[in-house]
C-alpha cells in the first residue's frame, strides 16, 4: 500500500518548508494546498512546487477554508488514468497543529 500527504496551508510559511522536506525524506508524495495565503507565504509556498520531486502545490484563490483545501487535496491525490503512480492510495492530512504535536515546529 502507498501513502501520500496532503498539507493544507493558509499563511504558514515559516515552517512549511521543513514539513515538506521531512515528508519527502519519508518517501511521501506531498500535495500542498495554499488556501489563499498572502505574502510572503504565497511566494514561499509556490516555490515549494517541484513535480519531479513529487511536491505539487495548488493555490485556491480567494481563501475558501480548510475543508475546501482538504477536499481539493483529496481530488488531486486520487489516482486517475491521467496521473502517474506517484500518487498514493492512502492519504494523510497534516495541519499546523499536527506539526507542533510531532515536534516539527515549536509550540508558540
Amino acid at each position: 500500500m502507498r501513502y501520500c500527504a496532503i498539507v493544507p496551508s493558509h499563511d504558514h510559511h515559516a515552517a512549511i518548508g521543513r514539513v515538506v522536506a521531512q515528508l519527502r525524506e519519508a518517501g511521501l508524495p506531498v500535495f500542498v494546498i495554499d488556501d489563499g495565503s498572502g505574502e510572503p507565504a504565497r511566494s514561499v509556498i509556490a516555490a515549494l512546487h517541484d513535480e519531479k520531486n513529487a511536491i505539487l502545490v495548488t493555490r485556491l484563490e480567494p481563501n475558501r477554508g480548510k475543508g475546501t483545501a482538504v477536499i481539493r487535496g483529496f481530488e488531486l491525490a486520487s489516482p486517475t488514468p491521467s496521473r502517474s503512480m506517484r500518487m498514493g492510495n492512502m492519504i494523510s492530512m497534516l495541519c499546523p497543529g499536527c506539526w507542533r504535536r510531532r515536534g516539527i515546529i515549536p509550540k508558540p
